[in-house]
């Protein structure tokens, strides 16, 4: 892919797979069209050679004959080592000193099953995902650590479960997941883990999100006199228009145009659309209270006062 002169183009005697990932200096492609469990990688530093010295393919089972386990894609831990995410296992992915097999694979631990592979992201504390029955933190030596009971009946209740999207920013330290619904309800929720805390919250959002992510980069200042010319130059990535920032969550969501790509920050919510700058997406803030019950469920508690605390740039109606 030429991002600059924006062409494509199929490299020679690559594989189809689902899933693509960069390790040991080689283009791996895992769950390949026909061979669900094959992971494929090319040539040592040469992305266009799939048939020469270093290429080659595994084909991951426990033992000969075993349980055919589609490999849904990998990620890279370090240098040395990547794990890899299976249907109903993870296994590891490690660099060996032989030039014919330059990987050598490993099944660790048994699970209960994913049908979310966009769900998993490496974290400073190791992997993070959602499973069949809750979502776990776990590395290419750590097992598998449950994360997420207390929101797990909700997560798991949904519908779409293939569907969720994930992303990690390493600003907030914070570990955001989305599962959207399978039809378009108007609101989705972004759900967001601490690592600092251990603890989870939600965003609450008044339009439909397929995907997030995070982004961070440095603009020069000299772009913001010219921020009227940037605001109409279109990013024909996946058909998709957006403008510069400097941090925060990406929220991919379909609009009533078309696709639509909006950014989070410190100010307002901004839906950018193809070509033109849409109004602000007014977000309310709601706060649900419950009975509170310390210490023991003898002891009757009434709630007297509740306090919102909220600091606004712009005059707003309560």
């Amino acid at each position: 892919v030429d991002l600059v002169g924006g062409t494509h183009a199929a490299l020679t005697g690559a594989p189809a797979g689902k899933f693509v990932m960069n390790f040991g200096r080689r283009i791996i492609v895992s769950s390949i069209v026909g061979s669900p469990e094959r992971i494929q990688w090319c040539v040592n530093g040469n992305n266009a050679d799939w048939a020469g010295l270093g290429s080659g393919y595994e084909d991951l089972r426990a033992a000969p004959g075993g349980v055919v386990d589609d490999a849904l894609g990998g990620i890279s831990i370090t240098d040395e080592s990547a794990i890899i995410i299976r249907r109903r296992s993870i296994w590891t992915m490690s660099r060996s000193n032989f030039a014919d097999a330059p990987f050598e694979f490993t099944r660790r631990w048994q699970t209960q099953g994913t049908e979310s592979p966009y769900s998993f992201k490496l974290t400073p504390l190791g992997v993070m995902g959602l499973f069949l029955d809750d979502v776990y933190l776990f590395s290419d030596t750590q097992a598998p650590v449950p994360i997420g009971t207390a929101v797990r009946k909700e997560l798991l209740n949904a519908a779409n479960l293939e569907g969720a999207r994930a992303a990690y920013d390493r600003y907030l330290r914070e570990y955001r997941l989305m599962i959207p619904p399978t039809t378009r309800a108007g609101v989705t929720k972004v759900w967001r883990y601490s690592l600092a805390d251990q603890r989870w919250t939600y965003d609450e959002f008044p339009f439909d999100i397929s995907d997030i992510a995070t982004e961070y980069y440095t603009i020069d200042p000299i772009i913001d006199q010219v921020d009227d010319v940037v605001d109409t130059v279109d990013i024909p990535i996946d058909d998709m228009g957006g403008v510069a920032n400097t941090s925060g969550l990406i929220l991919g969501q379909h609009g009533s145009t078309g696709k639509v790509v909006g950014q989070l920050d410190d100010g307002n919510m901004q839906d950018i659309t193809q070509g033109s700058v849409t109004a602000s997406a007014d977000i309310p803030i709601e706060m649900e209270l419950g009975e509170l019950t310390p210490g023991t469920s003898l002891r009757r508690v009434s709630l007297i006062e509740a306090q919102v605390e909220h600091d606004n740039a712009n005059a707003i109606d309560l």
